[in-house]
């Protein structure tokens, strides 16, 4: 369906009811602040309640200290908390439920006893932070004991 997002959270209740927010990968800053990413109407909602940490495989929540917590199924989620595909959440009384088709194997994988989801890089794509120098020069110094090996047995 044209202009649906593929990752996003839908309010079900509150003043927003209906309303959907897009989500990218990265951070996403839930709160009444209008510069928040996910800017929602409600005098329990802090300026900045909570964090969603997207992934193309996952989703997670993380309170950002609110007055009023966030919950899921009732409970008071401390931490950050993974999310799956269809739950929902509720912060400062306004239920959001969260759509990322991702989040669905994530969650799959999960019930059938598997902790981890594996992501693949390309290998020759560094992280920021990350340097290839190290990787390189143990290849390098590979290649020379190869070579040295080859012209030894000569």
């Amino acid at each position: 369906m044209a202009g649906v997002p593929e990752i996003f959270v839908r309010e079900e209740s509150g003043p927003g009811r209906g309303r959907t927010h897009a989500l990218a990968p990265g951070r996403a800053l839930v709160g009444r602040d209008p510069r928040a990413t996910v800017s929602l109407a409600g005098d329990d909602v802090s300026r900045f309640h909570a964090a969603l940490d997207v992934t193309a495989e996952s989703i997670a929540v993380t309170d950002l200290g609110s007055k009023n917590g966030v919950f899921r199924d009732g409970v008071l989620l401390s931490g950050t908390t993974g999310l799956a595909h269809g739950e929902a959440i509720v912060v400062g009384g306004i239920c959001l439920r969260v759509h990322h088709p991702g989040a669905q194997v994530d969650a799959a994988l999960r019930r059938g006893g598997e902790a981890t989801v594996t992501q693949i890089r390309p290998a020759l794509a560094p992280e920021r932070g990350e340097s290839l120098l190290v990787p390189v020069a143990a290849t390098l110094m590979f290649a020379a004991l190869v070579a040295a090996l080859l012209l030894w047995q000569q």
